[in-house]
Parts: structure tokens; C-alpha cells; sequence
């Protein structure tokens, strides 16, 4: 029983774990078949040599070079993918185009600044005195009718300069979302041109029978196009690969525990999991466990060993179809063995391929997306109540509508203390002094104690509340990323696309968007009225963007966004990164196995997708408020200037080798960014017809003991009057010519695209498949044999051999190793109390 129990273990501990520590060849893993064979005693020098292969590393005179920081030009990151190139053109792009307009904002930063409004409240944010809110305009109640009346031309020349620097950006923003569009699609050609994949041989076809299927029988049907170098197949695994992933770390824990040459409880109980973990695999399958070769055909991938002959398959495939008798049918000599019609298309990169998610029809990955909308919520809730947190703190100071209200002046100290006793009151008088008073004049200290202990706590909460957004927007990304997954998507880089598109909307809307709403006061509107819960819902302080909206809610924005850009980058470049290198300089003696240290000597991925989408929500944000705070474009450039090289030193220093992204995540970059412009605009067009900031008449009242006329208020304009002044109109023909670059780059381009599908891409290869096999090796993964995916081939193996081992042992077999194990590890137990 001893003996059958050892070899029972002997399968089931391991041909999982690998001789290099996680990467290995498909050579090797084939001579492996237990964990004594391949979890092995650490080696530095294999741990230096594992990571510089999974780096980005220059291979040159059989030597491995780290690219220089400044000296690599992003063609050079092109050659391990288009979408890692694109990446980092798109934040070097942008940084261009938001300099340009951060350059123009000079002109509005000037014109605010200049209007001197705020020039006698000294307790406003700095970066008020250069926003909208400081443009010049009289005081209700106080400034006189006729000296107000002849203020209007001045205001409406600094509309018109405000608009017009506007005008002038947008428009060198729109340019370059066309120029971009041609900048990409070059890319795309020219990086095609130049190199050489494995995809560039390759097509991937489906529709194949469920019987069992040869790969010569595929080979020969595919034949009629050219010389076929590799046929290799998707397998549907029902599920069952995620499983053997649990089923490979525990073989990599009992070869380390091996190592150790002792009979432990932690190795018995990892032995134990493992004929736990094979029995109900057996009990799944009803006994019939198969290996991988047995498994059903759901996909084929082709390789030609030309690319012509490829291009031949494709075009073939195109027009497969002939109308007969009303109906569509394939031509005969395309279908597989005459009666199969098979759907072939451009196949992706083998790296770029998720095995276990093509067994997923595409109903099941839309019910698993519609699961996700659920947590997202609710943490898009919580950040409601951070938000509410400081509405209810700020509530407690009066705003300046309330202190026009009470009518509270700046006068003595002596005279205040007789006039103003109520808590509102003092807290009017205290909020026009100048700060350094407040706190150099002792007596004006003690009268204001309560309003500073409140402006005090109020921005305390305003900046953690930054933070905690921060933190929601973090974890909202780790949720995403988990949900993304959990939908299934077939390759690496349609998941990340999913993954981006996702995380971006979330944070862009968790940064820049709950904010505004919570401060909002939208209780006129028709649709919130017949709301169930209206007088908790849209009732702010804000029914427009006033001057003290930017001192109170624009100054949250900001926090925000300043505290969004900073925090990641900062944490990653002067934590991660440092805590990596000490790993791998200071700890490595402490490891016992090649895989542990590997391990240590691997570096984070590089989630592409996730900087995305942060990049997106910098832009987006900042040149949403843009109109009314020009100070947020040269944000966005300094941002993206921060990010461009803090992300390419990571990428060259500290990131693994990404797997070799596709052009796609882009191409949705692209559907998002004419939004970004519109909704700019919509924004600039609201905040520029401001009655409080940029006035166009006047309500006039008599004091009755002067008999003076002041302003009381200004007049009420609707949206349709905002919409026909200069500032609407411009900003309605530019958010129209946003819409239909959208509408040309969403519709209209895909659906001429559509009437050429299976279109061959441009490409070239002078030499053959074979021939480019040493450099595609060296490059990657250079075959779509799963076995040749050091990710997926330990489970394979894994499979295999569990499928072998549990028809040759049988299931009572089976039952009997937990048996034993679990009696085994009880008297181990026994023992140590026994001892002890």
C-alpha cells in the first residue's frame, strides 16, 4: 500500500513546477514528469538569466544589454508589440498637443488674473485667483446700477477673449485627433512591415466536427493554400484548466517541502490536498478523465510557411460563399471534408491567446459583464457618501449668497462684536478677513476660533476625501481587472480593451463627474421631480458654475486630481521598484528552490490596460474643467510628461516582458477621445453663459432710505439662451464636428471596413516561417503548440498525467491515497505532541 501511496504522490506532486523557476522550454518539460525531476536547488546565476529573458533586454553577441532610459526610441519597444508602441506614442502625442494648449491657456490664466475680483478675499484658494471665479463684475447689493451697466462691455470682452483662446485650443485638439488617427494607422503599416511574427503566417479556424480530429488531417486540407508548417489545436477544457492551476502551485509547494529531505505535516497535508483536488476531477468526469488529446476541437491554428500563402487562405475564405437557389453556400473545396464550412480569419499572436477562455461562447461572457455592474456600484456609493461627508461639513460655513443675505460688512472688530452674535454672522465677518490677520491679531483670533476650527476641519476632510477617491479608484481598477477576467475574453488583448474601457469610465466618472453631481441642484428639472426620492437627490447648493462653485467644489476637483496623479506614480517608481531590487541583491540567499527565486527575480506585468485607462482619466478630467480653470492644461501636460517617463523607465527597469499586444485597446482610445472634446464643450459653453460670472442684464432695486439704484440679481437665462450667445454657438459647432469624427471613426469606417472583411493585412517576410523560427524564438513565444507556452504547458502536463495515472489507479485507488494521507498526517501530529 506504502509503495502504491509513494507512486500515487510521485504523479500527483509534480511534473508541474519548473527547472528554471516558472519559464522553461516544451524540451524540457516533456523529460520532467515529477517534482524530484524538475524543482531544483536555487542558482543565482540561472535567476539573472531567467530575468533578463523575461525582460526587455537587448540580445546581442550571445549577451543580454539593458536599453538605455533615454537613448531607446519607441520603434525599438515596437518590436515586442504594436500595442506597447502605441502606448507610449499615444502619451508622447498627447504631452505635444497639451503643451501646445497649455501654451495658449496662458492667455485666459492672464485674462483671470487680471480681473481682480478676488483681490480683497485673501482666504481663496491660489488657483481661484486665476480661474473664472476672478473675473472682474460688480457685488450684488453694493455696486450701483449705473456702474454695473457700464461694466458689461468690459465683461463681454472678456467673454470673448476667454471664448476665443478656448476656440483656438479645441480646435488645435481636433486637428490632432485626425492627425492622430493617420499618426496610428502608420504605425500600425509600418511596424507590420518590419516585423516579422508568428501571427504573420498564421490564420485560426473553427466549425471543425466534435469527433476526435488529426493534425494531419487539418494539415492536408489547408494544403490546397501552400506548404503548412504547424497545425495545432484549441481544446475545450470545460473549465477544467483554472482547476489545474490550483493543481500545479501545490505540486510547486511539494517539491519545495521535498527539498527539505523531511517528512512533514505541511508536506503531508499538500499531499493530501492533491488526492483531495484528483478525486473530484475523477468524480466530475464520471472516471472518465481525459488527457489533452483527447479533448474535443473547438479552434485550429494554421501556420503557413509563407506569407503569401496565407494571404491566399484568407482571400479564398473571403469569398467562400455562392448564391444558389436563394441560398448562400461554401464552396465545396473549403469545407472540411466536404461537408464542414469553417470560418477562418487572421489568427492572433500566441502570446496574445488566453487557452481556457475560447471554450466560451459569447452569451456567457455578456451574463458574466452584466455581473460585474453590481460591486461597481456599490463602491461608486461609498464614494457618494465621501462626497456627502464634506457637503454636510462645508453646510456649517454660509456661503456667500447667505452672507449677502444677512448683509454682514467688513467693519471693526469692536463694532462686529456688537453687530454680529449669531454663529452665521460671525462666520461672514471672519470669512472676509485676510488669513495673516486671523491669526497675527489675537483678539480677531479669539472672536474666529469656531470659524477656523471649521475652515480647518472642512479642509482636512476635503484633502482625505481626495485620498479616499484615490483609494475607491484603486480598488474599483483591482475589481475590474478580477471582473474582466471573470468574463472570459479569448485574448490577452481583448481583455485588456474590456478591461481599460471599463476601468476608465469608472474612475473618470468616481473623479471628475460624482463630485459635481452630489453638489449639483437640479430639483427645477422636470425629470428630477418625478424622481421617488427627489429631496435627497440633485439638491446641492449649485443650479449653475458660480463664482464660489469654484472655490468650494472646483477646490475638491482639484485636490482630487492632484492627489490621482501623483499618488500611482510616486508609489511605484519609489516603492515597488526600490523593494524589487532589494529582493534580488539583499534576499536571494534566503530562497531554497529555482522556482522561489525566479520568482523573486521576475518583475509585476506591465498592465497596460490599467494605465490606459488612468492616462484617459487625466485627460479627460483635467480638459473637462479646462473652460473654467485653464490651470488644469498645463496639469495634463506636466501629468503626462510624469507618466510618459516614469512608465518607460518601469517598462525597461522593473516590468516583465509584456505578451505582444495588438493595436485594438488604441482603436478604442480612439471612440472615447471625440467625447472628451465634447464634453468639454458642453461644460465651456455652460460655464462661459454664467449669469453670476459673465452677466448680460442686470435686475435693478431702490434702497428706500438712499434712494439709490443698486444690482440685486441677475436675469434668468435658460439653456437656449446660453446656446445662442457667441460662446454657445462656437461651442455647439465644435462639439458637432467632435460627433461626427466619432460618428465617421465608430460607423462609417468600420462599416466600409465590414464590406471588406478577412481583408489581408499588409505585410511582408522575405523569408519563410522555418527560416524566421531562431528569431521568432527569440523573441517569444514562436507556436501556437500550447505545450510551447511555458504558462499553460505545466498544466498540460498536469492533465496528463492525472488523467493517466487515475485510469491506470482506478477510483478506489484514489479514495485510498486521502485515506492514508489524512491517517498519515494525524499520526504525525500525534507524534510531535507525543515528543513534546
Amino acid at each position: 500500500m506504502n509503495d502504491m501511496l509513494e507512486q500515487a504522490f510521485q504523479v500527483q506532486a509534480g511534473n508541474v513546477a519548473l527547472a528554471s523557476g516558472g519559464i522553461d522550454s516544451a524540451d524540457n518539460y516533456k523529460k520532467r514528469q515529477t517534482v524530484s525531476d524538475s524543482v531544483t536547488y536555487a542558482n543565482l546565476e540561472v535567476a539573472k538569466d531567467h530575468r533578463n529573458k523575461t525582460s526587455l533586454r537587448q540580445f546581442k553577441d550571445d549577451r543580454y544589454y539593458k536599453y538605455p532610459i533615454i537613448g531607446t526610441n519607441l520603434s525599438t519597444l515596437g518590436e515586442y508589440g504594436v500595442g506597447l508602441e502605441l502606448y507610449f506614442q499615444f502619451i508622447k502625442q498627447f504631452a505635444i498637443i497639451f503643451f501646445i494648449i497649455s501654451g495658449i491657456s496662458i492667455w485666459p490664466i492672464y485674462e483671470n488674473y487680471q480681473g481682480n475680483y478676488l483681490a480683497d478675499t485673501a482666504q481663496k484658494a491660489s488657483y481661484t485667483f486665476i480661474s473664472l471665479a476672478n473675473q472682474e463684475g460688480p457685488e450684488f447689493n453694493y455696486t450701483l446700477y449705473s456702474e454695473a451697466d457700464s461694466m458689461l462691455d468690459t465683461v463681454k470682452d472678456n467673454q470673448m477673449n476667454i471664448t476665443i483662446a478656448d476656440l483656438i485650443y479645441t480646435c488645435f485638439f481636433i486637428i490632432f485627433l485626425v492627425y492622430l488617427e493617420i499618426y496610428v494607422k502608420r504605425i500600425i503599416k509600418k511596424r507590420r512591415l518590419m516585423t516579422v511574427t508568428p501571427g504573420s503566417f498564421a490564420v485560426e479556424a473553427k466549425g471543425f466536427p466534435k469527433e476526435p480530429l488529426s493534425a494531419q488531417e487539418v494539415k492536408d486540407h489547408f494544403s490546397q493554400f501552400g506548404e503548412v508548417a504547424e497545425v495545432a489545436f484549441a481544446k475545450d477544457f470545460s473549465g477544467r484548466l483554472f482547476f489545474y492551476s490550483k493543481r500545479a502551485q501545490i505540486s510547486i509547494k511539494i517539491g519545495h517541502e521535498k527539498l527539505k529531505n523531511k517528512n512533514t505535516l505541511q508536506l503531508r497535508n499538500l499531499q493530501r490536498q492533491m488526492s483531495i483536488f484528483d478525486r473530484k476531477l475523477y468524480k466530475a468526469d464520471n472516471g472518465n478523465v481525459k488527457t489533452f488529446n483527447e479533448l474535443p476541437v473547438i479552434r485550429a491554428f494554421i501556420i503557413f510557411n509563407k506569407v503569401e500563402d496565407k494571404k491566399n487562405c484568407l482571400k479564398e475564405y473571403k469569398n467562400s460563399y455562392i448564391e444558389c437557389c436563394c441560398c448562400r453556400k461554401m464552396k465545396k473545396h473549403l469545407m472540411f471534408r466536404g461537408k464542414h464550412e469553417l470560418k477562418v480569419k487572421q489568427a492572433p499572436e500566441p502570446s496574445n491567446i488566453l487557452w481556457e477562455n475560447i471554450e466560451y461562447p459569447r452569451w456567457k461572457r455578456n451574463a458574466r459583464r452584466i455581473f460585474a455592474i453590481a460591486p461597481t456600484l456599490a463602491l461608486m456609493i461609498l464614494s457618494i457618501a465621501l462626497i456627502y461627508a464634506i457637503k454636510y461639513l462645508q453646510n456649517e460655513i454660509p456661503n456667500e449668497n447667505h452672507c449677502s443675505e444677512l448683509d454682514v460688512k467688513d467693519e471693526s472688530l469692536s463694532a462686529a462684536k456688537q453687530d454680529y452674535t449669531t454663529n452665521d454672522q460671525i462666520y461672514c465677518y471672519c470669512k472676509q478677513q485676510n488669513w495673516y490677520k486671523l491669526f497675527s491679531d489675537s483678539d480677531l483670533n479669539s472672536y474666529c476660533t469656531d470659524y477656523i476650527e471649521k475652515v480647518s476641519l472642512t479642509s482636512s476632510v476635503r484633502f482625505l476625501s481626495s485620498i479616499g477617491i484615490v483609494f475607491i479608484n484603486t480598488i474599483l481598477r483591482i475589481m475590474l481587472t478580477k471582473l474582466t477576467k471573470f468574463e472570459r475574453i479569448s485574448t490577452v488583448s481583448g481583455m485588456r480593451m474590456s478591461m481599460m474601457s471599463k476601468v476608465f469610465i469608472a474612475m473618470f466618472i468616481n473623479t471628475a463627474l460624482i463630485t459635481l453631481l452630489v453638489n449639483a441642484n437640479f430639483q427645477s428639472l422636470w425629470f428630477v421631480q418625478r424622481l421617488a426620492f427627489k429631496e435627497y437627490l440633485f439638491n446641492g447648493d449649485y443650479k449653475d458654475f458660480s463664482r464660489e462653485w469654484y472655490e468650494d467644489v472646483g477646490a475638491t476637483i482639484i485636490a482630487t486630481l492632484l492627489v490621482s496623479i501623483a499618488l500611482p506614480h510616486f508609489i511605484n517608481l519609489l516603492i515597488f521598484y526600490p523593494i524589487g531590487v532589494i529582493k534580488r541583491h539583499c534576499c536571494h540567499k534566503k530562497y531554497i528552490t529555482q522556482y522561489q527565486m525566479n520568482a523573486a527575480f521576475t518583475g509585476p506585468e506591465f498592465d497596460i490596460s490599467s494605465r490606459t485607462s488612468v492616462i484617459l482619466t487625466v485627460i479627460f478630467s483635467c480638459y473637462l474643467y479646462s473652460g473654467g480653470i485653464p490651470l488644469l492644461n498645463i496639469v495634463c501636460f506636466v501629468t503626462l510628461v510624469v507618466i510618459y517617463w516614469t512608465d518607460k523607465f518601469l517598462v525597461l527597469r522593473h516590468y516583465r516582458k509584456p505578451p505582444v499586444y495588438s493595436e485594438l485597446m488604441y482603436k478604442r482610445v480612439g471612440y472615447f477621445l471625440p467625447f472628451g472634446i465634447m464634453l468639454h464643450c458642453g461644460f465651456s459653453l455652460y460655464m462661459y453663459g454664467s449669469q453670476d460670472i459673465f452677466p448680460r442684464e442686470y435686475v435693478p432695486y431702490t434702497d428706500s432710505d438712499t434712494g439709490e439704484t443698486y444690482i440685486e440679481d441677475v436675469r434668468t437665462e435658460t439653456i437656449g439662451d446660453r446656446i445662442w450667445v457667441f460662446p454657445g454657438r462656437v461651442n455647439i459647432i465644435l462639439c458637432g464636428i467632435s460627433f461626427l469624427i466619432f460618428v465617421w471613426q465608430f460607423f462609417l469606417k468600420d462599416f466600409l471596413k465590414s464590406k471588406h472583411k478577412n481583408q489581408v493585412l499588409t505585410e511582408r517576410a522575405e523569408r519563410t516561417y522555418m527560416e524566421e523560427l531562431k528569431n521568432l524564438r527569440a523573441i517569444g513565444i514562436h507556436s501556437y503548440n500550447i505545450m510551447e507556452n511555458p504558462s499553460y504547458a505545466p498544466l498540460v502536463i498536469s492533465m496528463n498525467s492525472t488523467a493517466e495515472q487515475t485510469k491506470k489507479m482506478g477510483a478506489s485507488a484514489i479514495n485510498n491515497t486521502v485515506e492514508i494521507a489524512s491517517k498519515d498526517a494525524k499520526e504525525i501530529i500525534s507524534d510531535g505532541q507525543g515528543t513534546n
